[in-house]
C-alpha cells in the first residue's frame, strides 16, 4: 500500500509499511516534507499499479497519539472515492449526548490530499456546517484526509465524547478526529483503525487488536458505527482488573491515572464491582457483548464524566475517588452501575427514533425517559444490590431527590416529555431561575416513574412479580438480528402487560405527557412509606452540602445558598419567592448578624419564635433588607416506613445473586 508517512513522522510504522519513496505533502499541523511509503499493503497484498488494496474496508484510519501530552491529536484517513463532489461528514449527533453537539470547534487542521500528495480544495457546506465538500479530479480513486484536533477543550455537552491528553495519558473518542463519507451508512461503512502510542504506554478499549508491534497497533476491521462506540484510553500508568463475572461474559476494569496509587482501593471494592456484573446480568438478562470494558480515568486534571457504549463505558473521576470510601460513594459508586446498565437500556434496546443511519440525521429523543430514566432507576438499584451503597444511604438519597423535584415549578407548563425533546438545551442547568425552566428531569423524575411501576407490579401481584421480570424479558435476548433492538411505547406497554396486566399506557403517558401542578408522589405510598419533615439533616444531605458548598433550605424558606452567601435558587411560590428574593442576590446578614452557613440555619430555626427571617442582601450596588414571613423552623424531607403496608422498597433493594464464594 502506498502510504504517506503519518502526520510528519518520518520513520515508517513497523509492520505497516517501509519507506522507499519520497513524497512532498501538506500534512495537518506539520507543513513539512515527509517520507512516503512502500507499495506493500497492510494486509500483505502488493499491487503493481501503486494503489491501495483495502481488503474489504472502506477507510483506513491512522491515529498518532504521540503528541497527546501536548494536547494535539492527529489522524489520517484513507478512503476510496469517485471523481466529482465528495461529501465528508464530521460526526454531529453522537449517541450518548442526545444532541447535535459534536465538538467541531476544536478542529485545528483539515486537509485533503491525493495519495500522491496533491492538495485538493474543499469548502464547508453553508447549510450543513459539519459537512465538507471536496472536489475529486478524474483519475483519482483514493484520498487522504488529515485532521488535527485540539484536546482538553470540552463543551458543556461534549465531555464524554471529547478527547483529552495529559503528560501521563490520553482519552480518545474517535468522533473528534475522523470524518466519514455521507453516502455510506455508518453501520456498513467498514474501517480499519491503527494507532501509534507514546513509547511505554499501555491501552484499554473494546477494540480488538489484530497486531501490535511496540507502540504501533492495528485493530481488527469493524464498522464506523462500532468504532465511534469504542473509545480508547492509554497511559504510562495503567492497570487492568478482570472482574469475577461467574458464567457471564468477561468484564475488565481498565484504570489510568497520573498517580498510580489511585489504583489501589480496598479489595472489597473489586468484589463489589464483580458482584455488580453478576447482579446486572441477573436483572437484565443476556449480555449483548463478548467482553465488557470499564474505562476509568482517575485524575483531578480530567473532567468528571460518564458515557455509555455497548461493550464499554468511558468514565472520569477524581484522583482519590476509587480509594477514598466517602469520595467513591459520592459519585463513582453509582456512575459505573449507571453506565453499565446502558449496555442493555439505551444501547442494545434503543428508542426507534434514536437509531439513525448516520451521525448527521436528527434523532427523536422523546423516549429518553426510558433510555435515561429507567437506566437511572436500575443503576441505583444495582448500586445497592452490589454493595457499593447500603439501603440507608439510598433512602436518604431518595428523600433529597424527591424534595428537589417537588420544587420544580417548571412542570406546571412543561411536561416531562418536553425535557427529553429539548434535552441538549437543558444540559448544564440554568444560572438563574432554573426551577422555573426545569432541567433534564427525564433522568431523575423518570427514575421515580419507573420506581412507581415497580411498586405497582409488586403490590398488584402480591409480591410474586416485579419490574425485574419485565427487565429480564425486555432487555435480554429478544431474537432481533443485529446489535440493536429498537422499541416504541407500544413495545413497552406490551412487555409490561406480559408481566402484569395494568393500564400501562395511561400510567406512562399520564406521567410523561401531561403537565402537573405537583410532583406525583403516590409511588411513595405504594412502596410502603410516607413523606414527613424533620428538623435534622441526614448524613447524605450534610455530605452533599459540603461537596457542593451550598446550604439547602428548600423545604423551609425556599432557598439554596452558596456558602459565600450568593443565592443559588429560589423555589417558586415559597416564602422567599413571595418576599421577592432572587437568584444572584448576596446575603450579607441574617437576623442582624453577618452571614454564615450556621447563622442561616439558625435564623430559620429561630423563625418558630420570631415568625420571620430577616436578610440583609446586596443586589448590584444596592443594600436591601428583606423580611421573609416564615414560622415553620427547620424542615428537611425524609422517608418514614408505614407499618401498615409491605416494605416494597426493601424488596427492590434485595440482591438477586448469592454472596461471593470464599
Amino acid at each position: 500500500m502506498l502510504l504517506i508517512a503519518l502526520l510528519g513522522v518520518t520513520r515508517s510504522w513497523s509492520g505497516i509499511a517501509r519507506a522507499d519513496t519520497d513524497t512532498t505533502s501538506a500534512v495537518a499541523g506539520a507543513r513539512q516534507s515527509t517520507a512516503g511509503a512502500a507499495v506493500t499493503a497492510i494486509d500483505g497484498e502488493s499491487r503493481s499499479d501503486g494503489k491501495s488494496s483495502m481488503a474489504g474496508v472502506h477507510m483506513e484510519i491512522f491515529a498518532d497519539l504521540t503528541e497527546m501530552p501536548r494536547r494535539l491529536l492527529r489522524t489520517r484517513t484513507r478512503l476510496d472515492v469517485k471523481p466529482g463532489e465528495v461529501r465528508l461528514r464530521y460526526p454531529e449527533w453522537i449517541p450518548g449526548v442526545h444532541g447535535p453537539v459534536g465538538p467541531i470547534q476544536n478542529q485545528s487542521g483539515f486537509r485533503v490530499l491525493t495519495i500522491e500528495g496533491k492538495i485538493l480544495t474543499w469548502i464547508r457546506d453553508p447549510a450543513q456546517r459539519f459537512c465538507f465538500l471536496v472536489t475529486v479530479p478524474e483519475g483519482v480513486g483514493q484520498i487522504d484526509v488529515f485532521v488535527e484536533y485540539i484536546a482538553n477543550q470540552p463543551s458543556t455537552h461534549s465531555k464524554g465524547v471529547d478527547s483529552y491528553g495529559y503528560s501521563w495519558g490520553a482519552i480518545i473518542n474517535w468522533n473528534t478526529c475522523t470524518v466519514y463519507p455521507e453516502q455510506l451508512p455508518i453501520a456498513t461503512l467498514r474501517v480499519r483503525p491503527h494507532v501509534r502510542l507514546p513509547e511505554g504506554w499501555s491501552w484499554g478499549s473494546s477494540l480488538e487488536a489484530a497486531t501490535q508491534d511496540g507502540a504501533d497497533i492495528t485493530f481488527k476491521p469493524l464498522s464506523y458505527e462500532a468504532l465511534v462506540d469504542s473509545p480508547l484510553v492509554t497511559s504510562k500508568n495503567f492497570r487492568t482488573i478482570d472482574l469475577e463475572t461467574g458464567e457471564s461474559p468477561p468484564v475488565a476494569l481498565h484504570l489510568i491515572s497520573g498517580a498510580p496509587r489511585s489504583f489501589l482501593p480496598k479489595d472489597d471494592v473489586f468484589d463489589q464491582l464483580s458482584k455488580l456484573t453478576r447482579e446486572a446480568v441477573s436483572l437484565l438478562g443476556k449480555a449483548h457483548y463478548d467482553k465488557y470494558h470499564f474505562l476509568l480515568a482517575l485524575s483531578d486534571e480530567s473532567p468528571d464524566m460518564g458515557l455509555e457504549h455497548l461493550a464499554s463505558s468511558l468514565n472520569g473521576a477524581g484522583e482519590r475517588d476509587l480509594v477514598d470510601d466517602e469520595k467513591r460513594r459520592d459519585r463513582l459508586a453509582y456512575l459505573l452501575p449507571h453506565e453499565y446498565t446502558h449496555s442493555w437500556c439505551g444501547k442494545y434496546r434503543r428508542p426507534r427514533g434514536m437509531l439513525t443511519p448516520d451521525y448527521h440525521s436528527p434523532k427523536d429523543t422523546r423516549l429518553l425517559w426510558v433510555y435515561e430514566g429507567l437506566t437511572q432507576y436500575l443503576g441505583l438499584v444495582l448500586t445497592v444490590r452490589s454493595g457499593l451503597w447500603d439501603a440507608k444511604h439510598y433512602s436518604e438519597t431518595l428523600a433529597v431527590l424527591i424534595s428537589d423535584l417537588m420544587h420544580q415549578g417548571g412542570r406546571e407548563w412543561r411536561p416531562l416529555v418536553d425535557t427529553t425533546a429539548d434535552a441538549y438545551h437543558l444540559r448544564g442547568g440554568s444560572k438563574s431561575w432554573g426551577l422555573l425552566r426545569r432541567n433534564q428531569d427525564y433522568y431523575r423524575e423518570g427514575s421515580l416513574m419507573w420506581m412507581g411501576a415497580d411498586a405497582i407490579i409488586r403490590n398488584e401481584s402480591g409480591g410474586k412479580k416485579s419490574l425485574d421480570d419485565f427487565c429480564s424479558s425486555f432487555f435480554g435476548d429478544v431474537g432481533v438480528e443485529g446489535p440493536y433492538a429498537p422499541f416504541d411505547i407500544p413495545d413497552l406497554v406490551s412487555a409490561l402487560n406480559a408481566v402484569h396486566p395494568y393500564d400501562w399506557d395511561a400510567y406512562l403517558r399520564g406521567w410523561v405527557e401531561k403537565t402537573h401542578e405537583e410532583l406525583p408522589t403516590k409511588f411513595v405510598e405504594w412502596l410502603g412509606y410516607r413523606l414527613r419533615y424533620t428538623n435534622e439533616r441526614t448524613a447524605f444531605l450534610k455530605r452533599t452540602e459540603k461537596n457542593l458548598k451550598k446550604v439547602f433550605v428548600l423545604d423551609s424558606v425556599g432557598l439554596s445558598v452558596m456558602n459565600t452567601g450568593t443565592v443559588d435558587e429560589v423555589v417558586p411560590g415559597s416564602p422567599a419567592d413571595k418576599a421577592k428574593m432572587a437568584p444572584g442576590m448576596d446575603i450579607v446578614g441574617v437576623n442582624g448578624f453577618k452571614f454564615s452557613d450556621d447563622r442561616l440555619r439558625d435564623g430559620i430555626a429561630d423563625s418558630v419564635v420570631r415568625k420571620n427571617v430577616t436578610f440583609l442582601v446586596l443586589q448590584g450596588e444596592e443594600f436591601r433588607e428583606i423580611k421573609v414571613d416564615y414560622s415553620g423552623g427547620s424542615r428537611y424531607l425524609e422517608l418514614e416506613k408505614n407499618a401498615d403496608r409491605p416494605d416494597r422498597l426493601s424488596e427492590i433493594l434485595e440482591p438477586r445473586t448469592g454472596k461471593k464464594k470464599e
